[in-house]
């Protein structure tokens, strides 16, 4: 994962220099930071199993930065979100037995987005942004039973959406983002190894999700506000190939221990952000 957050940072640091740098001087930008507190609800469909589901609340951290030109119509924005807690499980052992627990979770999402503003002019307190950029998101998942052992899923996707900005007044504004998120080079690496197993790697079914936020801002300096975003995330995976999950046997001979795969899954998220930001 490491690897490849560092890539994606970088990556994002070029684009911002390539393509916003050389407006600055002609806009509205800011940094911001705050922390968000979210529902998760994430569902399995096994084949002749009950469907296995994933549920609770948990708290996040944000980081961000947003630029919006002035005189030129350039967009851009950079987001870091880090989010961790437990979730109750309901849903079956490998066997087939009925099993209630707790599942510890760490979820990092990064996204980068360019648009172009439209709408711009004294007369009119509208703006509308159609956007498009990338993401990542990773997803560390530690289940507990009998048998612990972690799963860690990571994809890429491709934000495509529009923003909707309505200045109610020269303190508060209000709108709405609406984006489709294009998911593509999804993965999950099983973690069998404090068993003794193997680590499969399975390669997932890409699917497209959607996203909805009502982003809000109040200004009560100058250089300082706070903003306020409500929102809703729907995404959704499909069913992987399968993998075997080998052993090594004392005579130094590697078997097949079982066959595995990840199947369809779907989650609803549903939070809001509170943050704080420092315009410049």
């Amino acid at each position: 994962m490491i690897k490849k957050v560092i890539a994606f940072v970088g990556g994002v640091g070029l684009l911002l220099s390539l393509f916003v740098a050389p407006a600055m001087a002609e806009g509205r930008q800011y940094l911001e930071i705050g922390l968000g507190y979210s529902k998760f609800d994430y569902s399995e469909a096994i084949d002749g199993r009950p469907d296995i589901k994933e549920s609770g609340w948990v708290p996040g951290v944000v980081l961000g930065y947003t630029y919006k030109g002035e005189d030129n119509p350039v967009f851009a924005s950079f987001s870091i979100r880090y989010t961790t807690g437990a979730t109750d499980y309901t849903g079956t052992l490998q066997d087939g037995t009925p099993w209630k627990d707790t599942t510890d979770n760490t979820f990092l999402s990064l996204e980068v987005k360019f648009g172009y503003i439209m709408g711009r002019d004294a007369a009119s307190r509208w703006t509308i942004t159609p956007y498009a950029g990338i993401g990542y998101h990773d997803w560390e998942r530690k289940l507990a039973g009998p048998s612990p052992y972690i799963e860690e899923y990571t994809w890429f996707y491709f934000p495509i959406g529009v923003r909707l900005d309505y200045e109610v007044s020269p303190e508060f504004s209000i709108g709405l983002d609406l984006s489709a998120r294009v998911m593509f080079n999804g993965s999950m690496n099983v973690k069998f190894s404090t068993l003794g197993y193997s680590s499969p790697t399975l390669d997932l079914g890409n699917r497209i999700g959607f996203r909805a936020e009502l982003p809000m801002d109040y200004r009560f300096h100058p250089q300082i506000s706070l903003g306020l975003t409500p929102w809703y995330q729907y995404s959704s995976i499909g069913r992987s190939g399968s993998e075997p999950v080998t052993a090594v046997s004392p005579s130094n001979t590697t078997y097949t221990v079982q066959t595995i795969y990840e199947p369809n899954s779907t989650t609803h998220q549903y939070g809001v952000d509170l943050t704080v930001r420092f315009w410049f």
